[in-house]
């Protein structure tokens, strides 16, 4: 990485706009590679957030067409799960021999276990991968893992409300610090974003799937907040048990919860009427990221003797909860 930085954010949506916004009123410079009319809007009016301790509107580079960026060095690919693949080619051009990528996205990400030991060492994971064309054009080596905690919401193209968090935890998965990750931190604090490195950053995208993969598909399900959902015994039940599974092939894979599972679940309470964003999404009509939150969950447990049935039982109900609605929408 040189000394000016060229930094590209793919993804329009809450968390991208969260980031490249930061980064901008920060001086970096940082390119937007967004579509439809999320560009339209962002050259026209620029990109405006509403944050809890103070927004505003930024003008910036904004593209649809990342070819006319060249490779970067750093390029922070913010696309759901779900996209990554039909996305692959948004991302190449911007991909060189010195490039980092760093992809805060939620659940197991596609190259987990690229470079790992142990019985799956070196497998795909078909529920984000299906074809193995991620991991092929995007090894681990290529990568920062990534956990964001940021609570934001898309608006309309080109406006974000961000209500609280800015944490990222990051870290190399062959868990070994390098001078490229030392410079991300510190692009990213710059930034104003409290940002851990960690030694074991798989250990930490369980933790925070620990309770994504029972909550947003659950919240989904049963149309609720977070709050709701915890006040409901019945349904706090459910959770529960969906994160007991969780934990459970999380400890198979070696990562396992360096927190009692009943203290994990009773955290949730503290964020109060919280809309996850697999509500939002369900809300909004847009497709649910089931693949890295649930059925990676239950692929990996598969593999591993593990039984998930009410993991698996919650991402076949809010699939039935997405296809209702879509039903409706087109009577």
């Amino acid at each position: 990485m040189t000394d000016a930085l060229s930094i590209t954010v793919v993804g329009g949506g809450a968390i991208g706009s969260a980031v490249v916004f930061s980064l901008a009123r920060a001086g970096f410079a940082p390119r937007l590679v967004a579509r439809g009319e999320a560009v339209a809007a962002i050259r026209h009016d620029g990109l405006r957030v509403d944050k809890w301790d103070g927004g505003g509107t930024v003008r910036l580079d904004v593209t649809d067409n990342p070819s006319e960026l060249g490779p970067q060095d750093l390029v922070i690919g913010t696309m759901k799960a779900q996209d990554w693949p039909a996305g692959l080619a948004t991302l190449t051009p911007l991909i060189g021999p010195q490039t980092a990528l760093l992809p805060p996205i939620n659940g197991i990400p596609w190259w987990y276990f690229d470079g790992q030991g142990g019985l799956l060492g070196g497998q795909r994971i078909g529920a984000v991968d299906p074809d193995g064309t991620l991991l092929a054009a995007l090894p681990a080596r290529l990568v920062i893992g990534a956990v964001v905690y940021m609570g934001v919401s898309r608006i309309a193209p080109g406006v974000i409300r961000w209500t609280s968090g800015n944490k990222f935890v990051i870290g190399e998965p062959a868990g070994r610090p390098r001078e490229r990750t030392e410079r991300v931190a510190a692009v990213l604090r710059q930034s104003g974003f409290d940002v851990t490195i960690a030694g074991d950053i798989r250990a930490e995208i369980w933790t925070k799937l620990i309770g994504n993969a029972a909550f947003n598909p659950l919240s989904a399900i049963a149309c609720a907040r977070i709050d709701e959902l915890m006040n409901d015994k019945g349904l706090g039940r459910i959770a529960l048990a969906s994160m007991r599974e969780v934990a459970a092939v999380a400890a198979a894979v070696g990562a396992p919860s360096g927190m009692d599972i009943e203290r994990r679940f009773a955290i949730n309470a503290e964020l109060g009427a919280f809309r996850t964003s697999m509500l939002q999404d369900y809300e909004a009509g847009r497709t649910l990221e089931l693949g890295g939150l649930v059925d990676a969950v239950v692929e990996i447990g598969s593999r591993l003797g593990v039984p998930t049935p009410m993991t698996e039982a919650l991402g076949a109900l809010a699939r039935r909860a997405v296809a209702v609605r879509d039903r409706g929408a087109t009577l």
